[in-house]
C-alpha cells in the first residue's frame, strides 16, 4: 500500500505581497506564492482561457512537483449545460497541455440548477475524460447529484465529486465516487 499525497493550495494566489514575504528579490506572487504551497486552483479560467504563452509561463516559473488544478469554463458548464461542448472541451484540453506534467485535476463546477441527466452527464464526462491528461472532479451543486444513482454514474466514468464547504447536504460535504483523488473546496462557511 502506498501513502496518499497531499496537497494544500488556494484558489489563486493574487493575495496581498504580505501573505507570502521572502522569496528572491524580483520573485513574482505565483513564484513567491509556489515556495509555501504545491498547488493551485485556477478560478479565472472559470470566466475566460489564458493564453498558451501564459500558461508556459506559470509552468515554467514554479517548482517542478508543482500542479495547478483547472476550474472548467463556465461557458461548458453553467451556460451549455454540458450540452454540445465537444469543441469548447476540445479547445480546453489543447490548451492546457501547455502546463504539461504540471497540469493537476480539471474541476468540473456544476451550477445550482442543473439537475442530473444521467446521458448529458455521460456523454460529456466520458469526452472530458478521455480528452483531458488529468483527473476529472465534478463540484454538483443540485440536490439530484447527491444519489446512489449519481455516486455509481460518476465512479464508473471515474469522475470524482468534490467535497464543499459550505455544504448544500450532508454528503456535498464529503468527497466521493472515483476513489483515484480526493478533492476538498473549502470556501469557508459563513
Amino acid at each position: 500500500m502506498t501513502a496518499a499525497r497531499a496537497r494544500v493550495g488556494t484558489a489563486g494566489w493574487s493575495l496581498d505581497r504580505t501573505a507570502f514575504p521572502g522569496g528572491r528579490a524580483g520573485a513574482s506572487g505565483l513564484e513567491r506564492y509556489a515556495e509555501h504551497f504545491d498547488t493551485v486552483e485556477i478560478n479565472s479560467t472559470f470566466y475566460r482561457l489564458p493564453r498558451a504563452a501564459t500558461l508556459e509561463r506559470w509552468r515554467d516559473s514554479t517548482p517542478r512537483n508543482f500542479e495547478f488544478a483547472i476550474k472548467v469554463p463556465q461557458a461548458i458548464t453553467h451556460e451549455a449545460g454540458l450540452v454540445a461542448v465537444t469543441r469548447e472541451v476540445r479547445e480546453l484540453c489543447a490548451l492546457l497541455a501547455h502546463l504539461g506534467s504540471k497540469l493537476g485535476p480539471l474541476l468540473v463546477q456544476l451550477p445550482p440548477s442543473l439537475e442530473l441527466e444521467p446521458r448529458v452527464a455521460r456523454r460529456f464526462f466520458r469526452q472530458l475524460c478521455t480528452l483531458a491528461p488529468a483527473p476529472v472532479v465534478c463540484e454538483p451543486r443540485h440536490q439530484s447529484w447527491f444519489s446512489p444513482r449519481a455516486e455509481a454514474l460518476l465512479q464508473a466514468l471515474g469522475v470524482a465529486r468534490a467535497g464543499a464547504d459550505p455544504a448544500l447536504c450532508a454528503a456535498a460535504a464529503v468527497p466521493g465516487a472515483a476513489s483515484a483523488i480526493t478533492y476538498h473546496r473549502w470556501h469557508g462557511s459563513p
